[in-house]
């Protein structure tokens, strides 16, 4: 979300001056806006924290147990679910970055999460080459790099498209 935010400031001219004026105001006490939203985040590990510490000193019989005991697992809920979309979030933002990355490639489809992604060393007999490899929850592309080398932002090519539900893996027995 502040990366989003961050790149409206640098792209809108007229939204970040009326950010900036209202980060000076007094009420703000010279905080930017984005520790404002990052606040109701943070508040969910301190609930639970808060409510552990509570829990610990009740004993089962006393009238707050069933209470504290609920209210904990509610927020314990409520906080895994919000990483969980910070993280489905930070996935996305990835996908994205490598659909750009990727051209023509249709990389994002419905259900498609990306599982892991890195370089690897090819070892031919010349030479080392470089492949980029993308995991994700349906298939597995192999890539090589297109065009000048810039850095996370240098253009791929799929080479190759192995579909996960297409293999099938064998461990040999011991």
């Amino acid at each position: 979300m502040c990366s989003h935010f961050d790149e409206c400031l640098a792209k809108y001219t007229n939204f970040k001056k009326v950010v900036e004026d209202f980060e000076s105001l007094p009420r703000c006490q010279n905080l930017k806006l984005k520790h404002y939203m990052l606040k109701p985040v943070q508040r969910l590990p301190q609930y639970r924290l808060l409510l552990e510490d509570y829990l610990k000193h009740l004993g089962p019989e006393s009238i707050d147990f069933d209470d504290t005991t609920k209210a904990l697992r509610i927020v314990s809920e409520v906080a895994e679910h919000a990483n969980n979309t910070v993280k489905k979030g930070d996935s996305f933002q990835r996908l994205l970055h490598l659909q750009s990355r990727l051209g023509d490639f249709e990389l994002i489809k419905p259900g498609r999460e990306l599982i892991k992604e890195g370089e690897l060393q090819k070892i031919s007999r010349k030479e080392v080459v470089p492949r980029y490899f993308i995991l994700l929850s349906d298939c597995l592309l192999y890539t090589t790099y297109h065009g000048t080398w810039v850095d996370d932002s240098t253009s791929l090519r799929v080479s190759y498209v192995i579909m996960l539900n297409q293999l099938r893996i064998t461990v040999p027995q011991s």
